[in-house]
């Protein structure tokens, strides 16, 4: 019985023992081999696709100074983070550095805040003021793709005729458009023919939104001369007409078709949906449809040198409505116009080489235009609408030559996050911290009285 009893209490030893042997080398492992797995709801714990398409771009070392005080408070939610990007790219060099301990490097640095983040690359970089509460991987990663843009590009909005504002914050303008394109490393800025004289050469992309008043001739023929000279335009015309701007019309072959295009499938008739036509950098792998409130059809027949290529078009069903739109809306033969229709087409051409000296070979160059008939997509009541912001933000890319931006999507991931108002999170305390505890404990009660009765 004794020898027995040894026996089995030797065989719980050795088990204990085995097991802690297992424990430790699983701890080793664990520290020379880490493996992280997110189980949350969208995967929000992990690097996007999008963001791990846009650090493969990153062909050198990436490094991020974080300048913060030496606060694990402060420190911790911020690399957190950045431990996302450093698992996926383990080049990239994370330093933190407290600005009170190093005035010169925050003055050569240029640092202006207590929390701020310096991204560092190929001689470039980005400034990111924000606090570690609203920090996410949507400002990080539009950080990114401003440091992979060669220099900063130049978009110019035409002022003063009624256009829709890329500063005002109407519905109808479009500032929301507008912050998401600064957000991303582009510059933008307006034009105004009486102050400036004419469009400047390093202006990236020139944009024409929906123009209310005529411009003047001498304003038309810096237009042209802008676009006979190499420059890549934007241009969102409206049913109501263009404003003067015939000429540049009748230069570009561009023939607006008259009256207002109608979706039968669409739950309002005026709001016409478009999907990508054919394959072109800007379209391809694009998978959502554009909503285009207030929208006219596009016949394009350019001079031989331009190539073109429609970008959206409507639904089969859809027509072309010539006549009042008060009225009962239906399709008049003979008098509406048949779809599909063509919504937005784009125009590009072969310029001469240019050299940028003596030592270097000419470059080649390409010139870019894009004409969409409708500016309300962009607008502020409408951008989030669809895939309005995300064709919007490929465009200008398009435009501006960073194709290998092109099909970074604008939106790094679904937003999950719940705002409540004061009175709102009031109303869920009351109902999960009283409420619902009171009525379980009453119910129980009941029961268990019930019982006892019994």
């Amino acid at each position: 019985m004794n020898a027995r009893y040894l026996r089995i209490r030797l065989h719980y030893l050795l088990g204990i023992i085995l097991l802690c042997i297992v424990a430790g080398l699983l701890a080793l492992l664990s520290l020379r081999f880490q493996k992280t797995i997110d189980i949350t709801d969208n995967n929000r714990y992990t690097l996007s696709p999008i963001s791990q398409a846009l650090l493969d771009q990153f062909t050198q070392p990436l490094a991020i100074r974080i300048y913060a005080r030496d606060d694990q408070t402060v420190r911790e939610p911020i690399a957190n983070i950045f431990t996302r990007y450093q698992r996926y790219k383990p080049n990239i060099q994370l330093t933190f550095i407290d600005p009170y301990t190093a005035p010169l490097e925050v003055e050569k640095k240029g640092i202006t805040m207590t929390e701020e983040i310096l991204l560092e690359y190929a001689g470039q970089s980005v400034h990111l003021q924000q606090s570690p509460e609203l920090l996410s991987e949507q400002v990080i990663s539009d950080a990114l793709q401003t440091l992979l843009r060669p220099h900063k590009r130049q978009l110019r909005f035409l002022t003063w005729h009624g256009e829709r504002s890329p500063v005002n914050n109407a519905n109808h303008d479009l500032s929301h458009w507008a912050t998401q394109l600064n957000n991303k490393g582009f510059i933008v800025d307006t034009l105004q023919f009486d102050k400036t004289p004419k469009i400047p050469e390093e202006t990236d992309v020139f944009i024409i939104a929906s123009p209310q008043v005529s411009l003047l001739p001498d304003e038309v023929d810096k237009i042209i001369e802008f676009i006979e000279m190499g420059g890549n335009l934007l241009w969102l015309l409206e049913p109501e007409g263009v404003f003067g701007l015939e000429p540049l019309m009748e230069k570009l072959g561009i023939i607006i078709q008259p009256g207002l295009i109608i979706d039968p499938e669409s739950q309002v008739p005026t709001m016409a949906t478009a999907t990508p036509y054919k394959q072109h950098p800007i379209i391809d792998n694009f998978p959502f449809r554009c909503l285009f409130p207030k929208a006219s059809g596009l016949i394009v027949s350019p001079p031989d040198e331009w190539q073109t290529d429609d970008l959206l078009l409507t639904v089969d069903n859809a027509w072309l409505e010539r006549g009042d739109i008060s009225q009962l809306i239906q399709y008049d033969k003979g008098t509406d116009i048949p779809g599909p229709l063509t919504i937005a087409v784009a125009l590009n051409r072969a310029l001469k080489a240019k050299a940028n000296n003596a030592q270097t070979s000419p470059v080649k160059r390409t010139q870019r235009i894009v004409v969409i008939g409708d500016g309300d997509f962009l607008s502020n009541a409408f951008l989030d609408n669809g895939g309005n912001a995300e064709f919007g933000t490929r465009v200008i890319n398009w435009l501006s030559q960073d194709d290998s931006l092109i099909q970074i999507p604008t939106q790094v991931r679904q937003d999950l996050t719940l705002d409540l108002s004061q009175y709102e999170a009031i109303f869920l305390g009351v109902l999960f911290l009283i409420i619902f505890p009171i009525s379980f404990f009453s119910m129980a009660l009941i029961v268990w009285l019930r019982r006892r009765k019994t």
